[in-house]
C-alpha cells in the first residue's frame, strides 16, 4: 500500500471516529418521563356499608405517580397481536410497581398500599401491576386502565380487562369488596395532571468506545508523520 493511500485511509478513519463521537453526544437515550395520574368515578354500595361508606354514588379518587425509567412499560402488546389464541383489540402497555409512587388508592376509611397491587395477566407470560392503553413516554392520555389492590381487609379494582368477540380490551369499571359486601361503579375520567421530561443523557458505552478509537487514530497519525 502506497504512502499516499495509507494517508487517505488514515484521514477517512479519523473522520469516521469524529462522526461517531458526535453521534454519541447528540443521540440521547429513550427519554423517560414522570407522570401524575388521577382516576375519578363513583361507586354504588348496593345498600351496604363498605369501609364506613354507603350510597349510590360514593366518589372515588385514585392517584399515583409513574416513573417510566423504573416502571417501563415492561410489556408492550400492540393492537392486532395474537398471543396463544388471545387477540388484542387495543394496545396494552404494562408497568411495574417499582416505578409507582405517591400511591393513593382508598375507599371510605380504608387505603391500599402500592405493595398490595396484584400482578395482572392479560395473556400467558404477559403480566404487569398496571396496564394502560398508551405508552406514557409519548405524552398520550390513557383512556383504558387496569390495576387491582388486595389486602386482608378487601379488594379494590380500578378498570379491568375483558375478552370480547373483537379481542382483549379495557373495562371502565370500579369494584370494591370489603366485609363480605361489594360495590361497583364506573370510571369518569383518567387524567395525567403533570408530566415532567427527564434530562436525556448520551449513551456512555458508545461514547467511550468512539473516544478511544479517536485517540488511537490520532496517535497513529502522529507516528506516521514524516
Amino acid at each position: 500500500m502506497s504512502r499516499r493511500t495509507g494517508f487517505a485511509l488514515s484521514r477517512l478513519s479519523l473522520c469516521l471516529a469524529v462522526f461517531l463521537v458526535g453521534a454519541c453526544v447528540a443521540t440521547p437515550r429513550a427519554q423517560a418521563v414522570t407522570v401524575d395520574l388521577s382516576v375519578t368515578g363513583t361507586i354504588d354500595t348496593n345498600g351496604n356499608t363498605i369501609f364506613g361508606a354507603s350510597g349510590t354514588a360514593v366518589p372515588v379518587n385514585v392517584g399515583f405517580t409513574v416513573d417510566t425509567s423504573l416502571a417501563g412499560p415492561t410489556v408492550t402488546i400492540l393492537k392486532g397481536s395474537n398471543i396463544l389464541g388471545t387477540t388484542f383489540a387495543t394496545d396494552f402497555y404494562g408497568y411495574d410497581v417499582a416505578g409507582l409512587s405517591h400511591f393513593n388508592l382508598s375507599f371510605g376509611n380504608h387505603s391500599w398500599a402500592s405493595s398490595s397491587l396484584r400482578s395482572l395477566s392479560v395473556a400467558p407470560g404477559k403480566a404487569a401491576h398496571l396496564w394502560l392503553d398508551v405508552d406514557l413516554a409519548t405524552g398520550a392520555t390513557p383512556t383504558g386502565i387496569w390495576l387491582s389492590a388486595r389486602d386482608a381487609a378487601g379488594q379494590f379494582d380500578v378498570g379491568g380487562g375483558r375478552n370480547t368477540p373483537a379481542g382483549m380490551t379495557f373495562r371502565d369499571v370500579l369494584t370494591v369488596t370489603g366485609g363480605g359486601n361489594q360495590g361497583s361503579g364506573f370510571i369518569a375520567t383518567i387524567a395525567p395532571s403533570a408530566t415532567f421530561a427527564a434530562t436525556a443523557v448520551p449513551e456512555p458505552h458508545g461514547l467511550s468506545l468512539a473516544a478511544s478509537l479517536l485517540a488511537i487514530l490520532l496517535a497513529q497519525r502522529r507516528r506516521n508523520r514524516p
